[in-house]
């Protein structure tokens, strides 16, 4: 009978559903531990089973970060700044994922055509941002390549 009991507590508990914030220290402690593949599941689960939850930007911008710094795929990381950046466009971390999906059209995709657009977007959007000048200093660069072709 005991074992039934255990059996059944350890069932109904393996099955219960994480809330979004549970998901979400999941998704902090993963990346702490430097789990990174444990870090995108955990993400991903906050957008797929939690969509209009609370978590949902910060898990975007997690996912666009772990992808780019830790992981090396640059494509996904691309996704989700374009996710972040179509989906959040008046939070303070959007300048950043524009700026980031600039830098990886530029630096690791060698896609100088979509790399102006986003740095040109940056500088529109946000004049006045940290960031500007060193974007500016990417156009030149970008500029002088496209007469080199």
């Amino acid at each position: 009978m005991k074992n039934i009991l255990l059996f059944l507590t350890i069932l109904i508990v393996g099955c219960a559903k994480e809330t979004d914030v549970e998901l979400w220290q999941k998704v902090i402690d993963s990346r702490e531990r430097k789990s990174f593949d444990s870090t995108i599941l955990f993400a991903q689960r906050i957008l797929k089973d939690y969509p209009k939850s609370d978590m949902i930007m910060p898990s975007t911008f997690m996912l666009a970060d772990v992808y780019y710094n830790n992981i090396k795929n640059y494509e996904k990381s691309l996704f989700y700044f374009k996710k972040f950046t179509n989906e959040y466009p008046s939070h303070s971390q959007t300048a950043y994922s524009i700026y980031f999906s600039g830098f990886i059209y530029n630096n690791h995709l060698l896609n100088l055509d979509s790399a102006e657009l986003y740095y040109k977007k940056f500088i529109k959007e946000f004049p006045n941002h940290e960031l500007t000048h060193a974007v500016k200093k990417e156009l030149i660069f970008i500029e002088s390549m496209q007469k080199v072709k």
